[in-house]
């Protein structure tokens, strides 16, 4: 869920496992071409098994996740169908769903080839129903048979004790977890994450993610303080993947977004090491983590903001909400901004986001993100007078009808 920039020392030159220069291609028939034509199939097999047994260990990481993307149906296709090759079906999907990538998700979903192991099939059913809550918003009832099927597939895997096992469980726990915070279930959302975050051995990519979403749930409850400790171990686990790893960086980004809702002094403090590069390069670009700095470095302005201040803030906030079609990623994103702008004194910025957030999510059907939504703005309207409301209210109006008319006039 970070920056999508290729993994670190890749070469044009020296194609990484499973690209699709390292897939075999179509070879002329005849004795010493079906030899090598085997030999390269081969290759690509063990490669593939290779990968597989790094991802069972690591989990999909932003880099992988990066790489896996990038390969057709007809590469993954041409491996071949033994346990390694469905496996990495099943993450190529996940990595395809993470970037908005449906045709790629649905093709690979639809090859030949079926699950012969519990662990497998619990893993394949974690990518349909990730995919079944992306396409909710065409269809809110097609998830239920599938997380029914998917609970039914957890049991038998729940005493395996492999890493293929903790694969599935940790994928299956995290697609749960998706699929009941859009329905409303905050509390098993909850519980989900939890179980894939406390398990011992559990693939440091999936626990950081867990570990993230958490911190969403918790910060929208108006429990900040169990947000950072949630954000303050992802980032710890983080470490796992190396000192360079999108998802390090992501995360003390995060950290510095919870911060500034109630201590922001601190989290200004923090922001100000980023930029100083005292944790690496200060994030450049377009991807998530450049997003997200730039958002917060308009947040730690002194309020009142300008209006093309928070024009600026609104189309980075835009884009990192569908950054991924994810129910725990909106909450996420949502609940930070819209905390470290009330921490920053802009009660009223962060009342108009989290009313407008909250009718799009519903329209979108994640009504249980919606509903914390509500939540915080329910907590919000509970600290002030009734006077105080009314001009929060009539404000809040004006400062819309403000950036409407600033995007008429810009043509946006």
């Amino acid at each position: 869920m970070s920056d999508s920039q290729p993994p670190a020392g890749s070469s044009a030159s020296s194609p990484s496992p499973l690209t699709p220069e390292a897939v075999p291609q179509k070879i002329e028939s005849g004795p010493g071409q079906m030899r090598a034509e085997t030999q390269v199939e081969t290759k690509a097999q063990g490669q593939a098994e290779r990968r597989f047994a790094l991802l069972q260990e690591q989990g999909l990481t932003e880099a992988q996740a990066e790489e896996l993307s990038l390969l057709g149906a007809k590469a993954v296709l041409e491996l071949h169908e033994n346990d390694a090759s469905i496996g990495m079906r099943t993450l190529v999907t996940f990595a395809a769903l993470s970037r908005g990538d449906f045709v790629l998700a649905d093709s690979v979903l639809s090859l030949p080839g079926e699950p012969n192991t519990p662990e497998l099939k619990l893993l394949d059913l974690a990518a349909r129903l990730y995919r079944a809550c992306v396409g909710a918003e065409r269809d809110p009832g097609q998830t239920l048979p599938v997380m029914n099927a998917l609970t039914e597939a957890l049991v038998p895997v729940m005493a395996i004790q492999t890493p293929e096992a903790r694969l599935a469980r940790g994928y299956a726990g995290l697609t749960l977890s998706e699929a009941l915070l859009r329905i409303g279930d905050v509390g098993a959302a909850r519980q989900q994450l939890e179980a894939v975050a406390d398990e011992p051995g559990m693939a440091p990519g999936i626990a950081v993610v867990a570990g993230m979403l958490l911190g969403g749930i918790e910060q929208a409850v108006g429990r900040n303080d169990l947000a950072l400790g949630h954000i303050q171990v992802a980032l710890h686990r983080a470490s796992q993947l190396g000192a360079t790893a999108d998802e390090e960086r992501l995360l003390r980004t995060v950290l510095v977004g919870l911060l500034m809702a109630e201590g922001r002094r601190y989290g200004l403090a923090m922001l100000d090491d980023i930029a100083a590069g005292k944790y690496g390069a200060m994030p450049v670009g377009n991807g998530t983590v450049a997003r997200l700095y730039r958002l917060l470095t308009l947040i730690a302005q002194e309020p009142p903001f300008a209006l093309p201040t928070r024009a600026m803030m609104r189309e980075q906030l835009r884009w990192l909400q569908g950054r991924h079609n994810s129910a725990g990623w909106s909450l996420l994103i949502t609940s930070m901004v819209a905390g470290a702008l009330s921490g920053a004194g802009d009660v009223c910025e962060a009342y108009g986001l989290l009313v407008e957030t909250g009718a799009e999510l519903r329209c979108r059907y994640m009504d249980g993100v919606a509903d914390l939504c509500d939540r915080q703005i329910a907590a919000l309207r509970h600290q002030l007078s009734p006077d105080a409301l009314d001009e929060l209210l009539n404000e809040a109006q004006r400062r819309r009808q403000e950036l409407q008319s600033l995007q008429r006039d810009s043509g946006k």
